[in-house]
């Protein structure tokens, strides 16, 4: 009986904090995704920046 209560008791915890260690390891890498993708547009964007002033960028039609 109180080996069947222990393993009862162990299944009720894992079924509880399951869900919430997903959420929170989902929210961290989604975190981790949007820092990456907002520090990839900064990047870009001022690639852009540095060939738009560049002096070597062909100007006008020819």
């Amino acid at each position: 009986m109180g080996a069947e209560f222990f393993w009862v008791a162990v299944l009720v915890v894992i079924l509880l904090a399951g869900p919430f260690a997903t959420l929170r390891a989902v929210s961290a890498y989604r975190l981790r995704v949007s820092e990456s993708v907002k520090k990839r547009q900064k990047e870009m964007e001022a690639k852009e920046k540095a060939e738009e002033n560049s002096p070597d960028k062909p100007r006008g039609f020819w």
